[in-house]
């Protein structure tokens, strides 16, 4: 049912063309939810670098996580090997295989400096520092279509740089 929604929202938007970042998939992984494309966490050893899918109200909320921080992988509900977990809590395994890429099908990829990731996507929506100490510095890109049947749909990518260069990507699609 949130498949025709969406289908819906972005045919008739009113805005004609999304902005081409808002098709992106991560490291081959769409950010869509059906039969074929269900929430999933995966470790990738050699590369030393996590995915997660996750869905929320029924395919509401979607979002596509690269990122190498055990805690962000812990929070989106996966055990993961070292982090303890709390009595009784029950977290999804994670698949343990190989990632095709650490970028986005747009081209930017781990390890990208920031100007790299304007010169690729644009201009984004919203600059900030975070972390206790703001040592890690982020852009975001959203876009958010008119309402169809009081439904819109906003697109937002996240990018985090640590020392100038990009350390996680999040893509994300979301109904309002």
């Amino acid at each position: 049912m949130i498949t025709v929604f969406v289908a819906a929202a972005i045919a008739f938007s009113g805005h004609g063309k999304l902005p081409a970042w808002t098709k992106a998939t991560l490291a081959g992984y769409a950010v869509d939810h059906d039969e074929s494309h269900n929430a999933i966490g995966v470790y990738d050893k050699a590369k030393n670098f996590y995915l997660t899918r996750t869905a929320e109200c029924d395919g509401a909320y979607l979002t596509v996580t690269l990122t190498r921080d055990r805690k962000v992988v812990q929070d989106a509900g996966y055990a993961v090997p070292g982090l303890p977990t709390g009595p009784g809590e029950h977290r999804t395994l994670l698949k343990l295989r190989p990632l095709r890429n650490l970028s986005t099908s747009m081209g930017v990829t781990i390890g990208d400096s920031e100007s790299k990731v304007r010169e690729i996507v644009g201009k984004p929506s919203k600059v900030e520092d975070e972390g206790w100490r703001d040592q890690y510095h982020s852009l975001t890109y959203k876009y958010k279509t008119k309402k169809v049947q009081d439904i819109a749909i906003t697109y937002e990518h996240k990018y985090v740089f640590k020392e100038g260069r990009v350390i996680e990507i999040q893509v994300g699609r979301y109904l309002d």
